[in-house]
């Protein structure tokens, strides 16, 4: 009975601190007020249980920041954390030469590409996760880049979560962490990767020669102007 009783505690003692001190700082990291409440084109898909906005400046152009976007998680990797994301394959430190997403694309662990504004916007929807104890999840997750400055850009992630079933609510806020930390280290990375690109091209530390592409996953490109799949 002490032993669960010390269980218990510890795990309550850990609520408060993450409630407290660290949920505050990292769900909505580096978003402002007014971005966590602007409505986004994506927001509509669904609900907004629970919703999160991360946001970074990065400093290069717009259209030197979104083929960070667009590959991601469609052939680039997911740029962190490969060997639990990415079947232990490096993500891509270059840019791809892939078609431009395009909405129905799917075979991502996002889920599928349900709306895309070419150059500004992209909008994963994933259904179904974690189906167990009697719920299961539905995750949006948006992207979208907005020019500020001289030549700079905004990029703004949100994160909105649904669920089906009483137990949905503790899984949501159980992933809560985990979630926030992973994202908060692709925003950083993805801000890297476009802030050095014309830096490690000079210098030739890319790592394109490495063979067997860099997603796990096989993805199930459609084509923007025919709407056919292509493998």
């Amino acid at each position: 009975m002490k032993k669960w009783s010390k269980l218990l505690i510890s795990a309550a003692g850990l609520e408060l601190i993450w409630l407290g001190l660290l949920r505050p700082r990292l769900v909505n990291w580096g978003s402002s007020t007014a971005e966590r409440d602007m409505r986004l084109p994506g927001d509509y898909i669904i609900g907004d249980k629970l919703q999160w906005t991360r946001a970074v400046t990065i400093f290069r152009p717009v259209e030197e920041v979104w083929p960070w976007i667009a590959q991601w998680g469609r052939g680039g990797g997911y740029y962190v954390w490969d060997y639990l994301m990415n079947g232990n394959r490096p993500s891509a430190n270059y840019i791809l030469d892939l078609p431009e997403p395009a909405a129905g694309e799917s075979g991502s662990k996002m889920g599928r590409i349900v709306q895309v504004e070419p150059g500004r916007s992209i909008v994963w929807l994933a259904e179904g996760l974690y189906p167990c104890f009697g719920s299961s999840l539905d995750a949006c997750t948006e992207m979208i880049v907005e020019p500020v400055g001289l030549g700079a850009t905004r990029l703004t992630q949100r994160i909105r979560l649904d669920w089906h079933g009483w137990t949905g609510i503790l899984k949501a806020h159980f992933i809560e962490p985990a979630d926030a930390l992973l994202n908060r280290k692709i925003l950083k990375r993805i801000k890297q990767l476009a802030e050095t690109w014309e830096a490690r091209q000079a210098e030739g530390t890319i790592n394109n020669n490495i063979l067997g592409g860099h997603q796990a996953q096989d993805i199930a490109y459609v084509s923007a102007n025919t709407g056919e799949t292509q493998e």
